[in-house]
């Protein structure tokens, strides 16, 4: 049986000669048969004299009213046949015309989409173009222009970020803390006083040679850093009204200056070869993964009520200052391997599920694992402590190692808890130790 496409019963009907020939030829076959049938029926009975010219009257006017029946059925059809093709043609008209304006609806919002589209890219290129600026403040301006881009355009978001992450990453030299002056201040300072009550150049008031327009454009460049690091952390920050989403955030060999992440929930962190100037502070956010190996903290280091639910490394770091890891939670691998502190580091109220390897640390200062958790084992081989060492309340739930570490000042494992028997084959111990459980 063949099929009609959906639309075939809107199309109009047309009202073609040789259809109304059929329907005519039709109701004249009928007349001449009801015609006929009559006269047989007349001539069967026989009528002679009055009866037969009564019943041959009869019989015209029987014929002549079903001729007229017929010719008005055969109007009325010819009526109902345009009645329908006017309906179905009004029919057809208003789909083709509904169809018509969604097709122009379309076409025009793919217009309007394409030009939007083409506003954007032109916006976004003249952005970027303009972070190349030698002037600061256009440098700002472009920063601004990709937020506001991104705030409007969500596709956007992670190519801005990346641009930002890329801006970070170019080389800056941190300018000194009198740049933070005007130019013709740095200018002033940087000339030789002249002693009045000598009559020459003071040698003791003589400052070094500088290029104050050099120190000046480092300042001004520290602000845009600064302004890009601000535009990550606002737009990762979950409390806040422009929450992004999880983005990457790739800074390897950035220089960050006060770097915070606060309440920020990120894709993966990059901080690998990194460069922190003043403190950086990473408060309640989730990592899909973090890798800080090899970076430079040049001041102190928080990680507070933080989870990472990826591999965790923060291999053979520098930590100049104190640092701080507490009450947060690695979800897998966890390394530390080769990190020196050079300050008080305490690692303490944190849950490492998977295992966590401290191989090869040194602490120049006091370190402390207080009450944390290790689920899986734990290697503390060929660690460094200078200092005083405090495992006070830690949990160890499978294997501990701290095979060849060195403990030069007091060991404190009170309060601690093993699963197993923890190895201790070449670990060398300073006075002072307490390897009571």
């Amino acid at each position: 049986m063949t099929s009609m496409p959906p639309d075939a019963e809107r199309l109009p009907v047309r009202l073609s000669a040789r259809r109304v020939l059929y329907v005519l030829v039709g109701v004249v076959a009928t007349t001449v048969s009801v015609g006929l049938v009559l006269w047989l029926w007349l001539r069967g009975d026989n009528l002679i004299g009055k009866d037969l010219s009564a019943a041959q009257l009869d019989l015209a006017h029987i014929a002549a009213s079903v001729a007229v029946a017929g010719g008005g059925a055969f109007a009325l059809y010819l009526a109902v046949l345009r009645q329908q093709t006017a309906d179905r043609t009004l029919a057809h008209n208003e789909d083709v015309a509904k169809k018509t304006q969604q097709h122009q609806e379309r076409v025009a919002a793919a217009t309007e989409a394409d030009a939007k589209r083409r506003a954007v890219t032109e916006q976004y290129t003249k952005a970027v173009e303009q972070l190349g600026s030698e002037k600061a403040p256009v440098r700002l301006g472009a920063l601004y222009a990709l937020e506001r881009l991104a705030r409007d355009n969500e596709e956007l978001r992670q190519t801005v970020v990346n641009v930002a992450c890329a801006y970070l990453r170019m080389p800056f030299t941190i300018p000194t803390e009198d740049s933070a002056m005007g130019r013709d201040e740095i200018l002033r300072n940087a000339r030789p006083q002249f002693d009045i009550r000598k009559g020459k150049l003071h040698p003791s008031r003589m400052t070094p040679r500088r290029n104050p327009d050099r120190e000046w454009r480092s300042f001004e460049e520290r602000e845009v850093r600064l302004t890009a690091q601000r535009l990550i952390q606002d737009h990762t920050r979950t409390s806040g009204p422009d929450y992004w989403g999880p983005v990457d955030l790739n800074l390897s060999r950035a220089v960050l200056i006060n770097f915070e992440l606060i309440y920020a929930k990120i894709g993966d962190l990059n901080l690998t070869k990194a460069t922190f100037y003043r403190q950086a502070h990473f408060y309640g956010s989730t990592f899909a993964s973090l890798d800080a190996s090899g970076a430079q903290f040049g001041d102190r280091l928080w990680f507070h009520e933080n989870t990472v639910k990826g591999a965790f490394s923060i291999l053979d770091a520098h930590c100049h200052e104190a640092v701080s890891f507490g009450h947060s939670t690695f979800n897998s691998f966890a390394a530390f391997i080769g990190s020196t502190h050079s300050e008080l580091c305490s690692i303490y109220n944190c849950t490492f599920k998977m295992q966590a390897n401290f191989d090869g640390m040194l602490f120049q200062k006091d370190a402390s694992f207080h009450d944390t958790t290790f689920n899986s084992w734990a290697v503390f081989s060929k660690m460094g402590a200078l200092a005083r060492t405090s495992f006070q309340g830690t949990k160890f739930h499978d294997e501990s190692k701290f095979d060849d570490a060195v403990f030069v000042g007091q060991v404190d494992f009170s309060g601690a808890a093993f699963a197993t028997t923890p190895e201790f084959t070449g670990t060398r111990f300073g006075a002072g130790h307490n390897l009571e459980a």
